[in-house]
């Protein structure tokens, strides 16, 4: 048996391991979504690429920034770790450091304006509210769907100034999101990257591929 060759194989392969896993550290990475809190943006099972050099470049393996590529912004679909409790989540950013967020019974306004949805009338507003439904959102650039679902435990009016060095993120599917209205701000340096795309979709209860969700750009 040929040690040295061996030694030499598992030395390479090695190396190609620490390659591949600093560059997953350091560059991209990918989740999969446990929770209903996105929908209809992202649903359960869905697989996302997080694209972990948007706002910083850190050193591999570790959580140490070495400086600063871009700003977050509002609109951005952020992946961090919970302020609150051992958890990654997946939220989308709402509100950015100086930022006054007011938001009752699910309806945001930024800085004193009220974003735009898609609802023509208060007649049809008040049948989604009362028996559920999608409308779009817009802010500032960008444009996605909200899920509304009846309830009657909506979370208090929340009215905040987000302070420096933080964030205020809430999830799309907005009376079933545990986010920033419940347990406060996202420190910046808990960010861990910005979602780009769902790149495989399967829901483990019915056992079936979502094909037609691989592939969505968030």
């Amino acid at each position: 048996m040929d040690y040295k060759k061996i030694r030499s194989e598992v030395l390479s392969l090695s190396i190609m391991i620490m390659v591949i896993c600093a560059f997953k550290s350091t560059f991209v990475a990918n989740y999969t979504v446990p929770t209903g809190s996105m929908k209809p943006t992202i649903e359960p099972g869905d697989k996302l690429f997080v694209n972990q050099m948007a706002y910083d470049l850190r050193i591999p393996f570790t959580r140490i920034r070495l400086f600063e590529l871009s700003l977050p912004q509002r609109g951005d679909v952020i992946v961090f770790d919970a302020p609150h409790e051992p958890m990654t989540f997946v939220k989308r950013l709402i509100g950015l450091p100086g930022d006054l967020i007011e938001v009752g019974y699910g309806f945001i306004k930024v800085n004193g304006e009220a974003l735009n949805i898609s609802v023509s009338g208060e007649g049809q507003l008040r049948e989604i509210l009362s028996k559920g439904g999608l409308y779009q959102e817009t802010l500032d650039d960008k444009t996605y769907f909200i899920r509304r679902v009846p309830s009657s435990s909506h979370v208090p009016p929340v009215k905040v100034r987000v302070p420096e060095g933080h964030y205020f993120a809430m999830g799309d599917n907005r009376d079933e999101s545990d986010d920033s209205r419940r347990w406060g701000f996202v420190p910046k340096e808990n960010l861990l990257g910005k979602a780009r795309l769902i790149y495989f979709s399967f829901d483990w209860p019915t056992r079936s591929f979502h094909w037609e969700r691989i592939g969505n750009v968030l």
